[in-house]
């Protein structure tokens, strides 16, 4: 089995609400996107072109994501939300990880779908922050640190064909004299 490794996304969009420095959720390096959230409203934050670099006819063995985040709130007021999307389709939405203080959440979506290499492709495979505020207090920041995802796959066998061909060539001439 081969893996990716550990990748981060090398772009972003901003789907709903504007997020401060989103440009951080690229790297796990404790700096961290926030966004305010003052009203009953869903903020969303993508991240795009991972790099997976899975090869074509490569079988999918394993699919995990991840993701570092906190609120400025706990309980029912609050909740926070990873998504995974192909070709722009909802493939996963993991459960409310609102936690509170700084967590990391890691998912194993495997099961989510029958994958192939090609829904790793920069521009088809991305993941999605939320911030939704139900309720209760008139504004809150969320933080989130990183999205990250690995891929484990078994190569494709590339099989070689030669083909031979034996050509045999007969040249035939007549000459006629005329005197």
């Amino acid at each position: 089995m081969t893996s990716t490794g550990t990748k981060y996304p090398t772009g972003y969009t901003q789907v709903a609400g504007t997020w401060t420095h989103p440009e951080y959720i690229e790297a796990s390096d404790g700096s961290e996107t926030d966004i305010i959230t003052p009203s009953s409203t869903t903020y969303k934050l993508q991240g795009d072109n991972f790099g997976l670099g899975v090869p074509a006819g490569a079988t999918i063995n394993s699919v995990i994501i991840e993701t570092k985040e906190r609120a400025g709130i706990t309980g029912s007021n609050y909740k926070a939300y990873l998504e995974c999307l192909v070709g722009g389709s909802q493939v996963y939405l993991s459960a409310d990880i609102n936690a509170g203080p700084a967590t990391v959440h890691t998912f194993d979506i495997t099961s989510s779908r029958s994958w192939v290499a090609s829904d790793f492709a920069d521009g088809t495979f991305a993941l999605r922050c939320w911030a939704q505020r139900i309720s209760g207090v008139s504004s809150f920041h969320t933080y989130w640190d990183y999205l990250s995802a690995v891929v484990t796959y078994t190569a494709g066998t590339t099989t070689t064909y030669t083909v031979s061909k034996s050509v045999t060539a007969t040249t035939t001439a007549s000459v006629t004299t005329h005197i």
